[in-house]
C-alpha cells in the first residue's frame, strides 16, 4: 500500500510541476514568471484578430468630452497575456504628455479588460508563457467623411 501512495504522490507532483512552469534548481524552487518576447507562438485572442477587432468596435464607448473637443489620434495599449489566458498590466505606452486624454486611454483599457480569459497564451518550448501584446486604437473625432 505504501508503494501505491508513493507512486501517486510522485505522479501528482510531476503533474503539478510540469503544468506550472516551475524550474527546480539545486537548492530552491523558482516559478517562471518572466515575460517573454522570444516565443515560438505568439499569444492570440481565441476568436482571432478579426473577432478581437469586432469586439473592440462593439464595446468601445466614445467619451462625450472626447467627441466635443474632436480628440483624434492613435492610442496603443500594452498588456501581458498570462499563462492562463487572462490579461494584466494594461497601460498606454505613450508618455503622459502625448496621450490623448479625455478618458480615451481609460476606455481603451476598459474594453481590453473585458477580453481577459479569452486569450491563448504564447508558447515557448512547448509550454505556455507570459508575453506582451500591443493593441492600437485609432480614434477619429474629426467629423469628416
Amino acid at each position: 500500500m505504501k508503494n501505491i501512495k508513493l507512486i501517486f504522490t510522485i505522479a501528482c507532483a510531476t503533474l503539478y510541476f510540469s503544468s506550472s512552469n516551475i524550474l527546480i534548481g539545486q537548492d530552491e524552487i523558482v516559478e517562471d514568471n518572466e515575460i517573454y518576447t522570444d516565443v515560438d507562438f505568439e499569444a492570440t485572442y481565441e476568436g482571432g484578430t478579426d473577432a478581437l477587432a469586432q469586439f473592440v468596435r462593439d464595446s468601445f464607448n466614445m467619451p462625450k468630452v472626447a467627441m466635443d473637443v474632436g480628440a483624434s489620434g492613435i492610442i496603443i495599449i500594452q498588456f501581458v497575456v498570462e499563462k492562463d489566458g487572462t490579461i494584466s498590466d494594461l497601460r498606454a505606452i505613450a508618455p503622459k504628455e502625448r496621450q490623448l486624454g479625455y478618458g480615451l486611454e481609460a476606455e481603451c483599457m476598459r474594453v481590453l479588460r473585458l477580453t481577459s480569459g479569452q486569450w491563448k497564451p504564447a508558447m515557448r518550448i512547448g509550454e505556455p508563457v507570459r508575453s506582451y501584446w500591443r493593441f492600437p486604437f485609432e480614434i477619429d473625432n474629426s467629423g469628416g467623411y
